[in-house]
């Protein structure tokens, strides 16, 4: 998963899987290890989202996982990245990390 950040937005993006029908984007504020603080951001087709209204400098953690007709595949590796106040369009954050 990639994550560039603008200023109370983050745009993400992650690798494609073949033969799926959707995908499940899901992101928590709070702890990213603690299954339940994550909730749906969004259902898809596409291999990319931004997350908008975000507060800046504050974490936020995002997983994604894809459904196809063999049934729902395992959530991806979890990345935690914070919006900045102000940086480069399409910066890239030096927050982006994957879960322990």
């Amino acid at each position: 998963m990639r994550i560039t950040t603008l200023p109370g937005e983050l745009n993400i993006r992650w690798k494609g899987v073949k033969d799926r029908r959707i995908y499940q984007l899901e992101f928590t504020d709070s702890d990213p290890l603690v299954e339940a603080n994550f909730k749906l951001l969004v259902m898809t087709g596409k291999n990319f989202d931004t997350a908008t209204g975000l507060a800046s400098h504050k974490p936020y953690s995002f997983r994604v996982n894809a459904v196809g007709a063999d049934g729902v595949g395992p959530w991806s590796d979890i990345a935690t990245c914070k919006p900045c106040e102000w940086c480069g369009a399409g910066r890239s954050p030096s927050g982006l990390r994957p879960a322990q």
